[in-house]
């Protein structure tokens, strides 16, 4: 593109920009211009709602459209793209799921619906109300905006609400703007819950949004974009004077989440881009230390945002990318009876996984007035710490007969596989409004989509009427957290009354993965010992990979939270280690991926050594003579663990032990001399240790010598109970001390044991 010079005059100081090959590396990096710390949150719960779904229509709200267009896009451009542009295939991609009708028109115009998907919950937000809905579509609440803000101060035009969830924090946020031309006031109303059950505590704030610029003139904040990322919570929006016009760019709200997850007062750092427009911003649910965002810049360009360092001094840099060349449309598209007001050609939402930022928006072409919806994969590339961005594909979905439908108000995501999966609206002069979807897998030929498919036609004849025929001003697209493939979107169509209607839908382009079997390298350890194992699952994993979450109900077995499975994998092997247990138990292993769990059980053993025992020359029950067990370290003489045990009736002993290698036992009873069996592997237990003991050691000390002949000599005569009775001089167990014992000491003098 030949370098031009343009001048902006909107009621602030005049702005230079050049844009010189503006596909290529034109960036710049701003820094805050103002930091603020706001409030503690406050705390509420919905439960202080007595009546938890209100349906309420005040037929009395009509959200102005955007005062101004920035005449960076007026200009028309070549593009120097050369990517080329893809159609829709013949392919049906898109593969219904649950869905169902979600909030019925308020009153308000247009919707502005956005929904946001959790574990186990779906948020919707509308202007202006919101609702909480299972997975099945049983709605939990609904209030307005008003209401649920309700306490914060706000007034009551609460309009452009956004809300998403947070996989990694498992909390659902909530934004939405307020504006009182009157006072000149300006704030962002946001809402935090507590856990990952929307039901509940939520944390609110009401953060200042106006901006004042150098000769004092007000600005207010409209068309937010909300992203995030480990780090932080992102919100931009247009800033528009409150009266006389003007213009004053993007506004970035950058605001720490480990405030907000615990109601703290926040730390609101404020970024400006003068040169921008309706910038929207991703959602990052990895590891990346980036927030990322996109508008469309001109005809044949996009500006691509990367937030860094929000915790620190937050940085935001931006580049452009070049883009296959589109016409701007006409915000009004034909349906049945009149029109609708699609807006404009801005880009309505984007989305960020593994590397790649989409984006889409509605666009028309030189020569051919259909509205159509555009798409985008850039590649991120590390931008702006190593490369810039560059645009991977890029394609339209438009029907191929001419004079046929128009598509338009588009939402995109991308799931773990790489899917792209898209929800907008079809109408034309015989067609109302109709909800369609469709999506590509990440193997389909670069720029092509699937064909789309009708999820909800209009209930009603017609949309709108005179001054009430807005549509949009935006849908969304979403990734379920659980399975990570499947697609939930929201989008409007007509009821029955001629007013709008939201739907929340769900759909799959790829099936997700499957776990087929959950298999152990052993059923049975010993605790202290580790196993290993496997689980199968189909299809492949996605080329991003996928995490594999396990789970026991036993401390004896401690598993990690996450295995990482690789990408094309259709297998991941896990060790299993297990702690040392004092008792037999069965232990349930769970493993889940993307929704699907298997399980399996487990046996951890105690570590026992067991032997048997046999006294010499002793006429009594084995039962009867308590033994002492010792381990020692092969080779040494320290002593690891003892213990005194009684044999049971076949004359064995039971030891349970947390050591484990290579042991010398040791047992030694009364009048027996002590005995070992040597260099024992314990890793797996040990039984069959055999130990046959010398009886005569009278005086214990572990050798037979005359000092025996004089115990058994001093007690010779006497039974037991009676005068002068010893009975460690009875060595046989008869009850008495007389010649058999003495023929014991005498049989083994000078043994001595080990």
């Amino acid at each position: 593109m030949t370098a031009s010079r343009l001048i902006f005059r909107f009621g602030l100081p005049i702005v230079f920009l050049t844009v010189a090959s503006v596909g290529a590396a034109q960036s710049q990096a701003l820094r805050p211009f103002k930091r603020v710390r706001t409030a503690a949150a406050v705390k509420d719960t919905t439960a202080r709602f007595k009546q938890p779904i209100v349906e309420q229509f005040t037929p009395v709200h009509r959200e102005p459209e955007n005062p101004y267009t920035p005449p960076w896009k007026l200009k028309r451009v070549t593009s120097t793209s050369r990517v080329r542009l893809g159609k829709i295939t013949t392919q049906q991609r898109a593969l219904p799921g649950p869905r169902f009708p979600a909030i019925d028109a308020t009153g308000w115009s247009p919707a502005d619906p956005s929904v946001a998907v959790g574990r186990n919950h779906v948020a919707l937000v509308v202007n202006s109300s919101i609702a909480l809905f299972t997975k099945v579509g049983t709605k939990q609440l609904q209030q307005t905006l008003a209401t649920f803000f309700d306490g914060m101060g706000a007034g009551t035009f609460i309009f452009d609400p956004k809300v998403v969830y947070d996989r990694q924090a498992d909390r659902f946020y909530v934004i939405a703007l307020e504006k009182d031309t009157a006072t000149s006031t300006s704030k962002i109303l946001l809402a935090a819950s507590d856990d990952g059950d929307p039901n509940g505590t939520w944390f609110k704030y009401r953060v200042e949004s106006k901006f004042v610029d150098n000769v004092g003139k007000p600005f207010w904040l409209d068309y937010p974009g909300f992203g995030f990322n480990k780090d932080a919570i992102v919100v931009t929006g247009n800033l528009f004077g409150f009266t006389g016009g003007g213009y004053a760019g993007v506004s970035f709200h950058v605001i720490p989440k480990a405030q907000l997850l615990v109601g703290s007062a926040l730390n609101v750092s404020y970024i400006r881009d003068a040169n921008a427009a309706s910038v929207q911003l991703a959602e990052i649910n990895d590891a990346t230390n980036r927030v990322y965002g996109v508008a469309d810049w001109n005809t044949a360009n996009a500006k691509i945002y990367a937030l860094t360092d929000p915790l620190g001094a937050p940085s935001l840099s931006s580049t452009f990318v070049a883009l296959p060349s589109f016409t701007y449309p006409s915000a009004s598209v034909p349906s049945k009876p009149g029109t609708l007001d699609a807006l404009d050609g801005r880009i309505f939402n984007t989305a960020w996984r593994n590397g790649r930022l989409i984006a889409a928006h509605a666009v028309t072409a030189s020569g051919d007035s259909r509205m159509r919806v555009r798409w985008y994969e850039f590649a991120t590339n590390g931008y702006p710490v190593t490369f810039a961005p560059t645009l991977v594909q890029s394609g339209e979905i438009l029907p191929a007969i001419i004079g046929g439908n128009h598509f338009h108000m588009p939402a995109v995501a991308i799931n773990s596989f790489g899917d792209i999966g898209a929800i907008f609206t079809r109408s034309s002069t015989t067609i109302p409004a109709d909800v369609m979807v469709t999506g590509r897998t990440s193997s389909d030929p670069e720029g092509t989509m699937g064909q789309p498919t009708r999820l909800q036609a209009s209930e009603g004849s017609g949309y709108g009427g005179t001054g009430s025929n807005r549509w949009g001003d935006y849908f969304q697209a979403v990734v379920d957290p659980v399975d990570e493939t499947t697609f939930w979107g929201v989008a409007m169509a007509g009821n029955p009354n001629g007013q709008w209607k939201t739907h929340i839908v769900s759909w799959q382009v790829t099936a997700p993965l499957t776990l087929n079997q959950l298999s152990l390298g052993a059923q049975s350890v010993i605790g202290g010992n580790s196993t290993t194992a496997t689980v199968t699952f189909s299809p492949a994993a996605p080329s991003g990979g996928a995490t594999l979450r396990l789970s026991t109900n036993d401390p004896s077995v401690q598993l990690p939270e996450t295995v990482p499975v690789p990408g094309g994998s259709t297998s991941v092997t896990f060790d299993v280690p297990t702690t040392s247990v004092n008792f037999a138990r069965d232990v349930t292993i769970s493993a889940t991926l993307t929704g699907s769990t298997r399980a399996t059980i487990l046996q951890v053993r105690p570590r026992i050594i067991q032997g048997s025992v046999t006294f010499g020359n002793f006429v009594g029950a084995p039962t009867s003579v308590p033994v002492t067990v010792e381990v020692r370290r092969a080779g040494s003489s320290e002593v690891a663990q003892t213990a005194t045990l009684n044999l049971v009736t076949n004359g064995t002993f039971t030891l349970r032990t947390s050591l484990t290698g290579t042991v010398d036992v040791y047992v030694r009873a009364g009048t027996w001399l002590r005995r070992k069996v040597a260099n024992v592997n314990i890793e797996n237990g040990a039984s069959g240790l055999s130990f046959s003991l010398t009886n005569g050691d009278a005086n214990k000390d572990n050798q037979i010598s005359t000092s025996d002949y004089a115990v058994v000599n001093a007690a010779f005569g006497s039974v037991s109970g009676g005068t002068g009775w010893n009975a460690n001089a009875d060595l046989n167990g008869d009850g008495k001390v007389d010649a058999t014992d003495l023929a014991i000491v005498r049989a083994n003098f000078r043994k001595v044991g080990d």
